[in-house]
């Protein structure tokens, strides 16, 4: 019967119905429309998130507030005594390629592998491709492909780690790409990018709001470009460096003080109505 807000943290499942499960779409069909009309003020993650709303969910715009979220204080550079043990840990190598993510399709984690595979046949490498996360929905076929490609040597997964583990993984990263088709925020670019480590982002939905001018944006579908700036962020030390300060100015514009004050602003607002 109060005055109620929530917050929508994206609407992949209306941009996106067949990358989902049949479980969350039946759920997030019945009771986000409903709650985003019931509600009396929505809090969105992004610009992008605003939009879906207003376009999908006949919302009015002046109902949303866009609140960006921010990474945990403790994802920062940490020294290298600190990483070489977590790395032994996972028996991860020196150097690879990060992904962090649920594996799901919208991650376009296969979209990533194409790359990774023509990145590694144009040219001689040995980084591996680490991915890092929990097997969400529609996995079988990225696990299918590294297995029909025979790159099981090359890429490695290693399931859901906690997030004092993985404060060293971040850090031990030559590149973090995220390849995503959607994201109502992805926080794990700006995790990385609070580590300091180059990104490579998806340049559709809310990628560019985090990224800003901090990374390199590639079309998902663009496996060759892909391809040519994953090279060549691993082969030059100076790019490399150029993006990682790059990474810690960017990263300086979120905090979850920010957060936190933006949305008491919303509930202010909303109680003063």
């Amino acid at each position: 019967k109060g005055k109620t807000v929530i917050t929508i943290h994206d609407l992949a499942y209306m941009r996106y119905p067949e990358t989902t499960s049949e479980r969350i779409y039946k759920h997030h069909s019945r009771w986000v429309p409903y709650s985003a009309r019931k509600c009396h003020r929505i809090i969105a993650d992004s610009e992008q998130t605003k939009r879906d709303i207003v376009d999908l969910l006949q919302i009015p715009e002046s109902k949303i507030d866009v609140i960006y979220l921010a990474a945990d204080e403790k994802m920062k550079p940490v020294p290298e005594t600190d990483v070489k043990p977590i790395l032994q840990k996972y028996h991860l190598p020196e150097r690879y390629l990060l992904f962090v993510g649920t594996l799901e399709p919208r991650k376009n984690l296969i979209g990533l592998l194409k790359a990774y595979r023509i990145m590694k046949q144009n040219c001689d490498y040995t980084e591996k491709l680490v991915i890092i996360g929990a097997k969400g929905w529609k996995y079988d076929p990225v696990f299918d492909w590294v297995e029909r490609h025979n790159m099981q040597n090359d890429v490695i997964f290693t399931g859901f780690i906690e997030d004092q583990d993985l404060v060293a993984i971040y850090n031990g990263a030559t590149v973090f790409v995220m390849p995503s088709l959607y994201e109502g925020f992805g926080l794990p670019i700006l995790e990385a990018m609070n580590c300091g480590i180059p990104v490579i982002g998806s340049n559709v939905s809310s990628i560019p709001e985090v990224i800003g001018d901090a990374g390199i944006l590639v079309a998902p579908d663009d496996h060759e470009a892909w391809a040519v700036h994953m090279h060549k962020l691993l082969v030059d030390e100076s790019l490399r460096r150029t993006y990682s300060m790059k990474s810690l100015e960017r990263s300086k514009r979120f905090s979850w003080q920010k957060t936190a004050y933006e949305t008491k602003l919303v509930y202010d607002k909303m109680m003063n109505a």
